[in-house]
């Protein structure tokens, strides 16, 4: 097998790590920040960005930005798609026919030229996480889980395939909920 990059995509954020040939993550260098405190653990290799299913859109003139901020757990109650007034990443993916929740005709106003705006930030940023966690230029597989994974595309630079695996919208928490205490 080779390595895998492997993407967890929440409401909030997406974690990127490798998964090594061993089946094990990447470790991180000898020194790490956790809370802005550096500490000397052996930790997984982690490249955190500010991109969910939960990012807000916004329009800066002619310019898009979709996150850092988001609406995270409360998508369900301000997305557009479910009725709410913040136009989100998960309301593209729904208005560009790519994911299927909530109500389509509730983002049917949204323009093209926002979808597609908002499709090109969304990719350039997981192609730059994609990129800080490769030690290489060879493509990879990238696998994408949680629930904010819908609003990736199906095509990222750096990424040989794309994989999305039967649930992988709970993927994480399943994972969680199974694994040991360490």
């Amino acid at each position: 097998t080779t390595p895998t990059i492997v993407v967890d995509m929440g409401g909030t954020t997406s974690d990127v790590g490798v998964l090594e040939k061993s089946g094990f993550p990447r470790q991180a260098p000898a020194y790490v920040s956790i809370a802005g405190v550096t500490v000397n653990y052996s930790l997984p290799l982690l490249h955190s960005i500010g991109l969910g299913g939960g990012s807000i859109v916004r329009h800066y003139g002619s310019e898009v930005t979709v996150g850092p901020d988001s609406v995270g757990y409360r998508l369900e109650s301000e997305g557009r798609v479910f009725g709410g007034k913040t136009l989100t990443a998960s309301d593209i993916s729904v208005a560009s026919g790519n994911a299927i929740i909530g109500d389509k005709a509730l983002v049917s106003q949204v323009t093209v030229e926002t979808i597609l705006k908002s499709e090109a930030v969304i990719k350039k940023s997981l192609e730059d996480a994609i990129d800080m966690v490769k030690t290489s230029p060879e493509p990879l597989p990238v696998l994408l889980v949680g629930g904010g994974a819908i609003i990736a595309p199906p095509k990222l630079k750096g990424a040989s395939k794309i994989v999305r695996p039967a649930f992988h919208d709970v993927a994480n928490a399943v994972g969680a909920a199974t694994s040991k205490v360490g």
